[in-house]
């Protein structure tokens, strides 16, 4: 809860529920839940995406740019792992 504090007290713009259609340098294109489609300039994007290991072939369709594959997107692992992964992935960023 507080991270999620810190993050909205710095600017950031946390969206929940939406379906990402296209991550390009500088933009994300999204779905919104009501099936709009939206278009947001952004500097870096973390994701968090389902329960299956799906990481590596996200990454694929990313084209060789630039990504880290961090907790279950990975392997299947607990709540520490995953808070370790994130915070030793965003001291590299």
């Amino acid at each position: 809860r507080r991270l999620l504090a810190d993050l909205r007290e710095a600017g950031v713009e946390i969206l929940t529920r939406a379906k990402v259609i296209l991550i390009e340098p500088g933009k994300v294109v999204y779905e919104h839940p009501d099936g709009s489609e939206h278009e947001i300039e952004v500097d870096d994007v973390a994701l968090a995406i389902g329960w299956h290991p799906r990481g590596e072939a996200l990454a694929a369709t990313l084209n060789g740019r630039e990504s880290l594959i961090l907790g279950d997107a990975l392997k299947a692992a607990d709540f520490v792992a995953a808070i370790n992964a994130g915070a030793d992935a965003g001291l590299t960023v």
